[in-house]
């Protein structure tokens, strides 16, 4: 053999080494760096996204902490449906008070699609004169209670008014 055929037949088998290291170790590593490198920017962005995340959660954490008793305030507003009888004694109290004949009636507890809160319905009953009902619609207004007057219908009698209302007092 010529030494120009051993020098060919040498670059032929060490191109076909090249070739194939290239394509069997070199392109397969190079493509599991490339994955391996957006696993990483992934895991990176995620890693950063939780830390944000973490850092939100505790300012929130210490927000509740510093609003917590504004909201047991807020919580305490709401009547608990498992003793109405508190708001039917604040009725008669006010009531009371202002000289008023107080009586309730048509208790129920209701929850619709419209309303996301449990309510307690009521119908209310007074008689008195016009000035005095005034005063205990204003204390009505600012009980310690969320209510939402749903129907008022007055009749003129003599001196008096005679009224009904339909009060809805939401629960816990």
């Amino acid at each position: 053999m010529t030494p120009y055929k051993k020098i060919y037949i040498s670059l032929v088998i060490f191109g076909t080494l090249f070739l194939l290291f290239v394509f069997l170790i070199y392109l397969p590593a190079l493509n599991q760096i490339k994955k391996d490198t957006q696993d990483l920017v992934f895991q990176r962005d995620v890693y950063f996204s939780l830390k944000s995340k973490e850092g939100t959660l505790e300012k929130l954490s210490k927000d509740y902490q510093n609003l917590r008793p504004e909201l047991a305030k807020i919580n305490d507003l709401f009547l608990d449906p498992e003793n109405p009888i508190k708001f039917l004694n604040y009725l008669e109290k006010t009531g009371n008070s202002l000289g008023l004949s107080v009586k309730t009636s048509s208790l129920s507890f209701s929850q619709d699609e419209k309303n996301p809160w449990s309510a307690l319905c009521l119908q209310v009953f007074l008689t008195s004169d016009f000035s005095s009902f005034t005063r205990f619609l204003e204390s009505l207004e600012n009980s310690p209670f969320v209510l939402q007057l749903q129907n008022l219908n007055l009749e003129k009698t003599n001196n008096e008014v005679a009224v009904s209302i339909s009060l809805t007092v939401f629960t816990k």
